[in-house]
């Protein structure tokens, strides 16, 4: 929608409603000005890409929002895209369906020219009036097709307790196009508290090492082709094994680790990669727009919930629950949905779940 409006020489507004939507919004504004600056012979060159960040668990944030965007667009024709967005429905700051009442209303009652594209996985973030069939120039669209993960991590997504219980996320549709493999095999590491020595996935330096030799050995991270042997046989994107001459190498940058907890620079389970000179670093705020655009060809290391809408190649899930039934909220919907490739799993095995 973005690129086509911009094409139209309209303004696009790229809006942060709050920090889980942070980095997705930074992708957003990062794929639209690479594509104004490649295609520099249509109206596309005539439109712009306007920033807003705020925070909409503060009430004035809020009301700053509705005054500039509806400034914005009396102004001329304005398009704004507001993706991940929140807060959710289980926050007490959920403000988002009022939001976009109250943004209506002043545009229509000032005749702005104004198109507002919100996305969420949720199902609760939109006006409540839609639900009754009413609130004219509001649509609502269901899209659930996934188109980015492989059959093999789709099924474990689709076992996340917001989609087989609480019902706050719609299940997968067929994606209507064939599946030319399974993908990879999710690859699964268990940790094992009394023969580890600690309780905490994060403090477990065998965990660790065994993760940063399957990066390293086999998946070989960051080894160029050219460095390759002749018998060295690194997997491709849909699982399968394929000449070195013909395979790109996967670069760092292709590996993000999530955690439900901040994770420390000198966590253990982190310093078993480096020890394999692998660079890893853990995201703060301010490295979000790096890690959203990609920039710095390093491992990162991040809290699932700051990650929303961005993927990887590979992702390993560091769990200190197993979540084999999908009990718990956010593991598989938030970190394993983060995967396009290669799924690493590492938690406690089954008969070590808590009572």
């Amino acid at each position: 929608m973005g690129t086509h409006w911009m094409q139209e020489g309209r303004q696009v507004c790229i809006l942060s409603t709050w920090d889980r939507s942070l980095a997705a919004t930074f992708r957003l504004r990062h794929l639209l000005e690479e594509i104004r600056k490649q295609d520099c012979t249509s109206l596309i060159t005539e439109g712009c890409v306007i920033f807003i960040r705020k925070n909409f668990r503060k009430k004035q944030e809020v009301d700053e929002t509705l005054t500039e965007l509806v400034e914005l667009a009396c102004q001329g024709p304005l398009s704004v895209i507001a993706d991940e967005v929140g807060p959710v429905f289980e926050s007490e700051n959920y403000i988002f369906p009022d939001f976009c009442a109250n943004l209506l209303d002043r545009c229509r009652s000032r005749g702005c020219d104004l198109h507002f594209w919100a996305s969420s996985c949720y199902d609760n973030v939109a006006p409540e009036d839609l639900y009754d069939g009413g609130s004219e120039g509001w649509e609502l669209v269901h899209f659930t097709r996934s188109l980015r993960s492989p059959p093999s991590v789709l099924r474990e997504i689709r076992l996340a307790v917001e989609i087989t219980k609480d019902r706050t996320v719609r299940d997968y549709t067929d994606r209507g196009l064939p599946d030319h493999s399974d993908g990879p095999p999710v690859n699964w590491f268990q940790h094992h508290v009394p023969q580890h020595g600690c309780t905490r996935v994060e403090d477990c330096v065998v965990c660790g090492g065994e993760v940063a030799r399957f990066l390293c050995k086999e998946l070989r991270i960051g080894l160029s082709t050219s460095c390759m042997g002749s018998n060295s046989k690194p997997h491709d994107t849909d699982g399968s094994l394929a000449s070195s001459k013909s395979t790109p190498s996967l670069r760092y940058k292709d590996v993000l680790i999530l955690s439900w907890t901040q994770l420390r620079e000198d966590a253990p389970v982190l310093r078993a990669l480096s020890s394999y000179n692998v660079p890893v670093c853990v995201m703060k705020d301010s490295d979000i727009e790096n890690v959203a655009t990609a920039h710095s060809d390093v491992v990162w290391a991040a809290r699932h919930h700051l990650i929303f809408g961005l993927m990887r190649k590979i992702v390993v899930v560091l769990n200190n629950y197993d979540d084999s039934k999908g009990k718990y909220i956010s593991i598989r919907l938030r970190a394993m949905s983060r995967c396009s490739s290669q799924l690493v799993v590492v938690c406690p095995p089954p008969e070590c779940e808590p009572d």
